[in-house]
């Protein structure tokens, strides 16, 4: 069929493409999925909790806690104690408190839980 004069000698009529575009496009389908991921996988973090820390909290331990640990002795759990808050493990190392031999030796059985107080860092 050919548009025109009627004489014959005339455009193609236009034909329907047999391609149909896809639904959604790709890129929306990879969002919408990456939307999904990440919604799962912050409610699965605020679902289950993180394991609690192992070791001893600097913050809060008792004097007999700190002093049991490999290389301390009472007077530097005695120091630990009077230099709290901490803000980091490595604080107690940083600020002076521990040689750095005591704190290689604590450093795997230590960790530093929140403090009511201010730190001092």
């Amino acid at each position: 069929m050919t548009l025109g004069d009627g004489r014959g000698g005339g455009q193609a009529a236009p034909v329907a493409s047999a391609v149909t575009p896809s639904f959604p496009p790709p890129w929306a389908r990879a969002a919408l999925l990456l939307l999904v991921a990440t919604t799962a996988c912050s409610l699965y973090r605020s679902v289950i909790p993180a394991a609690p820390p192992v070791g001893v909290d600097l913050n809060r331990a008792s004097r007999e806690r700190i002093a049991d640990l490999p290389g301390l002795e009472p007077s530097d759990a005695d120091r630990i104690i009077e230099n709290r808050p901490y803000d980091t493990k490595d604080a107690v190392l940083r600020r002076g408190i521990v040689t750095r031999e005591q704190f290689d030796a604590i450093a795997g059985r230590i960790y530093v839980g929140r403090s009511a107080g201010r730190t001092r860092d």
